[in-house]
């Protein structure tokens, strides 16, 4: 750093979410945006490429910032025009395939946590040889200082630069605003927002997640992505004057509704944070993700579902400029559980192409920043398509558990592009191996020989007709709350199947490619801070140990609390609850 540092500026309301999430983890390299740009061109050099990164970087004021706080803890940053811009320069030609090469360092790089506060500045640059006329641009810049929107606006300005270089033309002035101006200008939330999302989550479920825990974000997320052509042009044809954006927006809430068996969401929103044109040309980190609160009539259309989107990000419109620290700390169901919204809900409805003049341009994103739970990311694709990267929090979906969420999406949002006008409740969430169980479940009468039903482990149809005293069972089903056919892991509750028709039970079981798991009944299974809890899983948990036998479970709305049935040591209890903790995410209190 050098000593032309400007006079200390506030932190903007948009930047706390992020400061808050580095401060909790400094290593963690989450809260970072990174993207790679391909250049290809016969009159580019890497000096051309290191000069139009240089340029480009030092007009893009906000990654010239440095955060700090002073002798009253108060946080402010600087900004230092001066400063060196750092390129680090690569030369991968000799690799046997470059741009996988450049793609490796990225993703090795991005797992590289960046300072807030100095000596370095929140951004790294490389500039990498390709070849002879091929080069590759990979930045990383952390989320306090610039969104994804400013971030197109820096590579729009090196893109400018570059093509002027390439071209030997003079480099045009800089369209992008000022930092310091921005800052100036930005008003303080008004308290009236906060009234507004207080009100607006009255009433919202408590179980907003399809992980029943939470985890802070993981250095980078895992993504999976799937295209479905034509999506675009199917939407249009079918649905004169709808936005096929607002129509994929729909198609993740009633997703999202369907695994979550109900029809009450509250799922994330990216909003831009810009509302002036000196808002839109400078490069910053304005953006924000705000929880909507929606409900989801299964016996509507995906049309019915778009007009109770649009209206309800509408009324938000007027309060988009609330801190999320703020609300995190107003909000009751936040510091409970740890979740303001669940999956997040990012449609880009345009595509941002990387301009450089006459020359040859590609994009990659790398990061898109932290992931806290799963984001539908959706974007257009070339043919009228469109593509979703599905981002998933690895601390908290494990590998089968993605698979599955991205099968079941990407035929959801077929069957959507197919029939754009259909009810809900005609669309099949579930997996071909899925359907496939439920299909051999509905036949299977089930072997002699029924066993006892114990928590976690597999049964048969015998075992279960038996528990109940039914003999005459043809098969069963196996239903969600919202009575669709159960999908793999959530537990559902079991129907018999007799020749004298239908028959209820309180019975849960879990499906998986291994056939059924026993999961309890549905009076043991409750909403403890935010997650469901199967009670019979605890007291197994506690059991274990012979000292236990005969504890008391049970659960509140906010905690468990085990009673043993005798005197225990506190080192007991804490191993205990130890036990507990690897069944269920929900406080324990032993007493």
């Amino acid at each position: 750093m050098t000593d032309t540092l400007s006079p200390r500026l506030p932190l903007i309301p948009s930047q706390t979410g992020m400061r808050d999430g580095h401060l909790q983890d400094p290593e963690n390299s989450a809260y970072s945006v990174a993207q790679i740009v391909w250049f290809a061109g016969e009159e580019l050099s890497e000096q051309m490429v290191v000069d139009a990164v240089e340029i480009g970087v030092r007009d893009t004021h906000s990654i010239l910032l440095v955060a700090g706080t002073d002798e009253n803890g108060q946080w402010y940053q600087q900004l230092d025009t001066a400063s060196e811009v750092p390129v680090h320069r690569v030369d991968l030609s000799a690799e046997p395939d470059p741009q996988q090469a450049a793609r490796d360092l990225a993703f090795r790089e991005v797992r590289r946590a960046l300072p807030i506060s100095g000596p370095e500045l929140p951004f790294r640059s490389y500039v990498l040889t390709l070849g002879p006329t091929s080069f590759a641009w990979f930045g990383i810049c952390h989320h306090m200082f610039i969104d994804g929107y400013g971030a197109t606006l820096l590579r729009a300005r090196v893109g400018q630069v570059l093509g002027a270089l390439a071209a030997g033309q003079a480099v045009p002035d800089s369209p992008l605003g000022s930092i310091t101006d921005l800052i100036a200008a930005t008003p303080e939330p008004d308290p009236a927002d906060l009234e507004f999302w207080k009100a607006h989550l009255d009433g919202a479920p408590e179980v907003i997640s399809f992980a029943d825990r939470v985890a802070p974000p993981a250095p980078l997320y895992e993504m999976i992505d799937f295209r479905v052509p034509r999506f675009t042009t199917r939407v249009a044809e079918a649905l004169d004057g709808v936005n096929w954006a607002h129509v994929a927006a729909a198609a993740a809430i009633a997703y999202t509704s369907v695994i979550l068996e109900s029809p009450a969401v509250v799922v994330g929103l990216p909003v831009t944070g810009r509302f002036t044109p000196e808002e839109k040309m400078t490069p910053s980190q304005s953006m924000g993700a705000l929880p909507l609160h929606l409900r989801v009539d299964h016996a509507a259309t995906i049309p019915d579902l778009v007009t109770v989107f649009r209206n309800t990000v509408r009324t938000t419109k007027n309060h988009q400029r609330q801190a999320p620290d703020a609300l995190r700390a107003e909000l009751p169901v936040a510091w409970r559980t740890g979740r303001v919204y669940g999956p997040m809900v990012n449609v880009i409805p345009f595509e941002i192409p990387s301009m450089a003049g006459a020359l040859e341009t590609g994009l990659e994103v790398v990061s898109h920043g932290p992931c806290d739970d799963l984001s539908f990311t959706i974007t257009p694709a070339p043919g009228d398509g469109i593509r979703t990267e599905m981002l998933f929090n690895p601390s908290i979906y494990p590998a089968s558990d993605r698979v599955l969420h991205a099968q079941r999406f990407a035929d959801w949002l077929e069957q959507v592009a197919a029939r754009p006008d259909a009810p809900v409740s005609d669309l099949v969430c579930l997996t071909a191996a899925e359907q496939s169980l439920h299909a051999e479940l509905a036949d299977t009468a089930g072997p002699d020989s029924p066993q006892p039903l114990e928590w976690g482990t597999n049964c048969t149809v015998a075992d279960l007709a038996s528990s109940v005293g039914l003999t005459d069972v043809t098969g069963i089903e196996v239903r969600s709350d919202l009575g669709r056919p159960s999908v793999f892991g959530r537990p559902g509750r079991v129907v018999f199947l007799t020749p004298r028709g239908a028959r209820e039970s309180d019975l849960l079981v879990s499906l998986g490619r291994d056939g059924l798991e026993y999961r309890g009944t549905t009076e043991d299974r409750v909403v403890v801070n935010g997650a469901h809890v199967e009670l019979d899983a605890v007291r197994r948990a506690v059991t274990r140990d012979p000292r236990y036998t005969g504890a008391e479970v049970t659960a509140s709305g906010r905690r468990i609390t085990i009673r043993p049935a005798g005197k225990t040591s506190r080192e007991e209890n804490e191993e205990i609850a130890a036990r507990v903790a690897e069944v269920t995410s929900a406080p324990v209190v032993i007493r």
